[in-house]
């Protein structure tokens, strides 16, 4: 089973499992979309103090979603699975299969794929 801590607790996992591997690979995320042409039309005033909002809000999102990730860990340990990290050797599993499935699907995606690959990864 891969799923989020959130998940783990939703579903009970303690009812059927012992462990569970902290991948943080589904972590709680928010999001704020602007259209570019509105953010363009404020004055520079306005926009300044909305893109500083904006950096105030992710910096408070990210703790946020931290936070419950952690607290959802300690819950999972309370009814008792060991919560541990992924062993270097499972990390490295992943990240090749990570690797596959994305090679596999900018093949199948195209030009279009590798501009969201160059756009959004790291």
């Amino acid at each position: 089973m891969i799923s989020s801590a959130a998940t783990g607790i939703d579903v009970k996992a303690w009812q059927h499992l012992t462990h569970f591997y902290d991948l943080r690979a589904w972590l709680p995320l928010n999001l704020v979309i602007a259209n570019r042409a509105a953010l363009d039309a404020l004055g520079e005033g306005e926009r300044a103090a909305l893109l500083a909002a904006a950096a105030r809000a992710e910096e408070h999102g990210w703790q946020s979603s931290a936070a419950q990730h952690e607290s959802f860990l300690a819950q999972l340990a309370a009814r008792g699975m060991t919560v541990q990290a992924p062993s270097p050797q499972l990390g490295d599993d992943l990240r090749i299969l990570g690797a596959a499935l994305t090679t596999e699907w900018i093949d199948r995606a195209g030009a279009d794929g590798i501009a969201v690959i160059n756009a959004f990864a790291p």
